[in-house]
């Protein structure tokens, strides 16, 4: 069972277990996708919506020249492409950043869902709208916060999303992002993320070692990186 998903959704807009059921029977086999692997791309046209069960995926933009722009990171619980179901044609792609695992909701089963299901349909409206809500804080993140701030902020909102969905593991939580991946979310070289990075441990605020980002301080990384979750 996608349990990361119904936990979200529950959250969203109170589900009851028939509701539950009819997601579960939506849904189908697992998909999985290797780390630095497409899970779709720009351009298509997927005929599914896909659930992130397991795994990090990041939106991206890729610029003629090669260099991708990360917009956002995608936990489980999350739809990597519901966009596809009202567009039709992807704008943008999205990469596996880890070895991912996703299930898939059809086109026609989503109708479905919409059409004969108001609690989930509210769900999942909402949803939609925290993730523009998500594009908008990453727009100010890389335009107008300073590089100390940036990390920290994604930082805080990895965590508490991962939270939402009973990912964290205490105070920590799987992050194996490289430091080349970081400084595509935040507008950063890796060299310069490597430094933001040192300046973080050394105010014992978190440590990022063998892929996992530990929290030693949430009020002062919440502080640091100006983070207020009501967006999320």
């Amino acid at each position: 069972m996608a349990k990361s998903l119904f936990h979200k959704l529950q959250r969203l807009n109170p589900l009851t277990e028939d509701d539950f059921a009819t997601l579960e029977r939506s849904l189908g086999a697992t998909r999985q996708v290797r780390a630095d692997e497409d899970v779709v791309s720009e351009g298509d046209r997927p005929t599914t919506c896909l659930v992130l069960t397991d795994g990090l995926v990041g939106r991206y933009k890729q610029l003629r020249n090669g260099r991708r722009q990360i917009v956002s990171f995608q936990v489980p619980g999350d739809f990597v492409d519901m966009h596809s179901f009202v567009l039709g044609r992807l704008d943008h792609s999205m990469g596996a950043l880890t070895p991912c695992r996703l299930r898939p909701i059809s086109h026609p089963a989503m109708q479905d869902i919409l059409d004969k299901h108001p609690r989930i349909a509210l769900a999942l409206w909402r949803e939609v709208m925290i993730d523009a809500a998500v594009f908008r804080e990453w727009v100010v993140n890389v335009g107008q916060r300073p590089a100390y701030e940036r990390l920290a902020h994604v930082f805080c909102e990895v965590a508490y999303r991962l939270k939402v969905v009973q990912q964290m593991h205490g105070d920590r939580f799987a992050f194996p992002v490289t430091q080349e991946e970081l400084g595509q979310a935040v507008g950063l070289s890796a060299v310069h993320v490597n430094r933001v990075m040192q300046r973080l441990k050394a105010d014992h605020l978190v440590t990022h070692r063998a892929g996992v980002l530990a929290i030693h301080d949430w009020q002062g990384l919440q502080t640091a990186g100006d983070f207020d979750p009501a967006y999320l």
